[in-house]
């Protein structure tokens, strides 16, 4: 366990191997709601600091819901991808769509000012040929990253640990919103205090409803039972009462006295005669029973 390879690749696009679960440690970002999965040791703890220093400094990182900024990944459409070595973290993803260029000029310089305090230790998405903007990821080898690391356990930027007197950062004040030209960037509020583009709102109404039939396929077996006695019951309006076997008493037949192709059973009842002419244990035949 530890290192694998991934559709023939041993080891990420920024050259860190490619892992499994065993290297991967699930983090709460300080400061913050957000949990994230990354690489343990010196790669958790510089990326972590990383988003630590964005929340603080640049914008908050677990302003939207659901979930929208990921670590490790167990597979991936690039099969190179960082994210498969836990490597590279996505932050804000919701806001920043791959291959657009949508922050706003002020929050790319608060970026590249602590792409600086960080030494080339992250390298950010936006500066690839295909801009990923999201996108933050190790910049550097193992040995390089450790001095790093160290630094910051030493409380290099305040970001770890309890912050000194007067080196505290106040929490970034968000940037007004160009205006909205598009309908589908119109703002939503939302149940969390927050707002967010009409788009994303139906990407995030999509995912609720996808998970909601995760839930029901789930619980399918009490549904098809309770669909079976409902079709049972429906059946005895106009059938023969054969629905007792389910509810525990007769039930009045109604009017319908079934199909002629079934020897004058409803559905309910030709079922039940089948079963009971296959020897299943308890069915019963009540056309037969109520002629003989």
């Amino acid at each position: 366990m530890g290192t694998r390879s991934y559709q023939g690749y041993t080891h990420s696009e920024n050259g860190w191997p490619i892992v499994d679960t065993a290297e991967i440690v699930t983090v709460t970002v300080p400061g913050t709601t957000q949990q994230i999965e990354v690489r343990r040791g010196d790669v958790a703890t510089v990326l972590v600091g990383w988003m630590i220093w964005y929340h603080r400094n640049v914008e908050p990182i677990d302003r939207f819901k659901p979930r929208d900024d990921w670590g490790f990944s167990w597979d991936n459409d690039v099969p190179n991808s960082n994210h498969l070595s836990g490597t590279a973290v996505d932050i804000n993803a919701t806001q920043y769509p791959w291959t657009r260029l949508t922050m706003p000029a002020d929050r790319v310089a608060k970026v590249r000012a602590g792409l600086k305090l960080f030494e080339g230790c992250i390298f950010w998405g936006r500066d690839w040929a295909r801009v990923d903007e999201m996108h933050y990821q190790i910049g550097v080898n193992a040995a390089r990253l450790k001095s790093f690391a160290d630094k910051l356990n030493n409380g290099h930027l305040g970001v770890y640990g309890i912050p000194q007197p007067g080196t505290s950062t106040p929490a970034p004040t968000l940037t007004p919103e160009a205006p909205v030209t598009n309908i589908w960037d119109i703002p939503i509020p939302t149940q969390f205090g927050t707002q967010m583009p009409a788009w994303e709102m139906l990407s995030w109404i999509d995912g609720r409803l996808a998970r909601t039939e995760v839930t029901v396929n789930a619980s399918m077996e009490v549904h098809r039972q309770n669909q079976l006695l409902l079709a049972a019951i429906l059946d005895q309006l106009g059938g023969l009462g054969t629905a007792d076997a389910l509810l525990g008493k007769d039930v009045p037949g109604g009017p319908f006295q079934g199909f002629e192709q079934g020897g004058g059973r409803t559905l309910y009842d030709l079922a039940s005669a089948l079963a009971a002419n296959a020897g299943i244990p308890g069915a019963l035949d009540k056309k037969e029973n109520a002629t003989a």
